[in-house]
């Protein structure tokens, strides 16, 4: 994994732990490791009551394995990894995270060089990840440890030993949103989100609690408990109104993004196009918001104001790069889709061609597609 002239002789000074907790991890784990093996020093791995190969495969890597019986608190798991580990920084990865080609070693590389006490990576862009950048290497420094039965983070540990963050531009890919899993995974999260929805609260750890609250919320919607789950996601905008942001900005276009895409599941683009409206003055300098503020518009019937938005996001794209995770597919062929949808219900059948064509060169032979553009040509 290493390029041309560089020697692990150069790292001497710097040593890195990875530091892991796992169950039932085998159809993912060998990636995950094989992605950073010949970039750690050593790797530490907590199994939680693996019935499968888990523990065989980190063996295999020259791994420590740790058991440790799960108790229903992702933090404890973690903090236990944590133990013993006396390297200059530890790096953390889940299971089902894998860092494309020479990710890991660029982020090696920072961790030589920075100044600060973590380093954040962002997770390549897929539907469903969170998009916030997370910390995943920081200095091993004492007292620095997880907090939180669910998104366990050690934000505010870091926070209270003086730490600073510096974000890079480290890729890493998480494989972990199976839709054959996720239906299981909502129904495991629901009560530990409750309570460290409550601890977060107690804790008076506003970053915390809106994730966990944003998260809830979601999988109360995904459960089918769709009234509930929309109110979570409602007052966690509305506090934001009223205090404003607890981090930078990027990541609380989240729960706009679950509430509008509740809202428009459900059929009610009278009260998707309302909380665009009544959300504006927040994310209106977020460089994703005319996206999804245009696809409520669109299935809202004001075509006119759809198009002006996805036309502002493509110019923002362009302008500035991608700051925030989105599907691939709303960079090209379903943004394109969605932009010939407006010109056609507005009578511009020509140019709404034009998008359509564009669309099929990345889903060719849609029959959606097909039958758009057959319309837009007769139309033409």
């Amino acid at each position: 994994m290493c390029d041309a002239g560089f020697s692990f002789g150069d790292m001497s000074k710097t040593t890195i732990a990875l530091c892991m907790i796992v169950k039932n991890e085998s159809s993912t784990l060998s990636d995950a490791l094989q992605s950073v093996s010949d970039i750690v020093d050593r790797m530490a791995i907590v199994d939680t009551g693996s019935s499968d190969d888990t523990i065989a495969i980190a063996e295999s890597f020259g791994a420590e394995i740790r058991r440790f019986d799960w108790t229903g608190d992702f933090a404890e798991a973690r903090n236990i990894s944590l133990n013993g580990v006396e390297e200059d920084w530890i790096w953390v990865m889940d299971g089902d995270d894998q860092f494309p080609e020479g990710e890991a070693l660029r982020l090696r590389r920072f961790s030589e060089s920075t100044s600060a006490d973590a380093l954040t990576v962002s997770y390549q862009i897929q539907l469903g990840h969170t998009p916030e950048p997370c910390i995943k290497a920081f200095r091993n420094h004492r007292g620095v440890k997880f907090e939180g039965m669910i998104h366990e983070n050690i934000r505010r540990s870091l926070s209270k030993a003086g730490g600073r963050i510096e974000s890079t531009d480290v890729q890493l890919l998480h494989r972990g949103y199976d839709e054959r899993d996720l239906n299981a995974k909502v129904s495991r999260n629901i009560p530990l989100l409750e309570k460290e929805l409550a601890r977060a609260r107690q804790a008076e750890d506003p970053m915390q609690t809106l994730t966990i609250q944003v998260d809830l919320g979601w999988c109360l919607i995904q459960s089918g408990e769709v009234a509930k789950g929309t109110a979570l996601l409602s007052d966690s905008l509305d506090s934001m109104l009223k205090n404003g942001f607890p981090s930078d900005g990027r990541w609380e276009l989240v729960p706009f993004v679950y509430l509008l895409t509740s809202l428009m599941n459900e059929e009610d683009y009278k009260g998707a196009t309302s909380a665009v409206e009544r959300y504006r003055d927040l994310f209106i300098s977020h460089p994703a918001f005319p996206l999804y503020s245009g696809m409520a518009y669109l299935r809202g019937g004001d075509f006119d104001v759809a198009l002006n938005s996805f036309n502002e996001f493509e110019n923002q794209v362009k302008e500035k790069g991608l700051q925030f995770s989105v599907p691939e597919s709303y960079l090209g062929d379903q943004l394109w889709e969605m932009q010939g949808d407006c010109f056609l219900s507005l009578g511009r059948a020509g140019e709404a061609l034009v998008f359509f064509d564009k669309a099929l060169k990345g889903r060719p032979g849609d029959p959606q597609l097909v039958i758009k553009a057959k319309l837009a040509r007769m139309c033409a």
